[in-house]
């Protein structure tokens, strides 16, 4: 009967088994930027940005454990949080984070299947003033959506 049990169990169908909470995180190691800014640019300057942006997820993503990707679909709508954390105690704009490109890059590398409404269902922002380890970068939380209770 064990036998059984192993045979028709699966890790993707069971995320609950790998993460307490469940959660993929990924830790861009590159300055947050503001939309505010890059909108302005010339049109090969944004793109310039938007491709350093996936090349750095890019990065984020190969260096994760094997085990962490892809998103298991029983977690769907999945909540995606972007912490944003800079070393200078400066004004920051959290609202305006660039964070299209990321999303794009975590579609493309197959991570998500897509980016729509049935697989994303909210986006948060955080921000961080003062990191602890001196550097700029941009965490990505993907985890399972939490839905209030009523």
């Amino acid at each position: 009967m064990m036998k059984h049990l192993e045979n028709n169990f699966r890790l993707d169908e069971n995320p609950w088994c790998l993460d307490f909470p469940p959660m993929r995180k990924l830790i861009l190691k590159k300055k947050p930027a503001s939309w505010n800014v890059v909108a302005r640019k010339h049109y090969w300057t944004v793109k310039k940005e938007f491709e350093s942006w996936q090349e750095a997820t890019l990065e984020a993503v190969a260096g994760t454990r094997p085990r962490a990707l892809p998103i298991p679909a029983s977690w769907y709508p999945v909540q995606i949080t972007f912490v944003a954390r800079w070393k200078v105690n400066r004004r920051h704009d959290i609202d305006s984070l660039l964070v299209k490109p990321v999303v794009d890059a975590i579609v493309s590398l197959g991570l998500l299947p897509d980016d729509d409404l049935s697989h994303v269902g909210r986006v948060c922002f955080e921000g961080v003033i003062g990191a602890t380890d001196g550097a700029d970068t941009l965490e990505i939380r993907i985890e399972p959506m939490r839905t209030p209770k009523a």
